[in-house]
């Protein structure tokens, strides 16, 4: 008997399964097809022809498959998002930094309001900032900063300090820098648990 990939070879044709050499007695009807025949089962290896697609229950576990992984990642793309938002205060208390060393320089003293360094967030922003005299960047709904030095300014060093609501929360972040440019988080929204 001749075999196939899986098992012996038989010829179907009109409704009937002959073993190959049986069916080479036969003359070949214009319908009949050569098909693997399992050794173990002994049923035809193929799919009816009413019959094509997947099952019920892989479809189950496909849907189970897409639905943990949505659970593992969704929060963390939340939470990388709000980093990079993160990103905005750091650039800006950095900035203010940088013009209040080169106010001092100039003026043996620190500033207290932006108006006098000539500095402006850069927008669109997603926080406030303070040095003691009036807030810049946002209009905050929420307050003043909470959780952080006094933001103030003048001879000896100078605190700055920016907040915001990066995450629609109820917690603020907040950071400040000094002139020791030390850039600190005060609060850290998207790291709750660390404050």
């Amino acid at each position: 008997m001749e075999r196939g990939p899986a098992g012996p070879l038989f010829l179907i044709a009109a409704g009937q399964s002959l073993p190959l050499e049986t069916a080479a007695l036969w003359p070949l009807p214009a319908e009949g097809r050569l098909i693997n025949v399992s050794v173990q089962t002994g049923y035809p290896m193929f799919r009816s022809p009413g019959r094509a697609g997947f099952t019920l229950v892989e479809l189950m576990i496909v849907v189970a498959i897409i639905g943990i992984l949505a659970v593992i990642a969704i929060p963390n793309f939340f939470k990388y998002m709000a980093k990079s938002k993160q990103a905005e205060v750091k650039t800006n208390l950095k900035g203010i930094f940088t013009v209040e060393m080169s106010y001092f320089t100039e003026y043996n003293s620190f500033a207290s309001e932006f108006n006098s360094l000539a500095w402006l967030p850069v927008g669109p922003y997603r926080y406030s900032y303070a040095m003691g005299g009036a807030p810049s960047g946002l209009d905050p709904p929420f307050g003043a900063a909470v959780n952080c030095g006094t933001p103030a300014a003048g001879i000896n060093g100078f605190t700055a300090v920016g907040w915001g609501n990066i995450d629609s929360d109820l917690a603020t972040d907040t950071w400040q820098i000094t002139e020791d440019s030390d850039l600190q988080s005060t609060w850290n929204d998207v790291d709750e648990e660390s404050n």
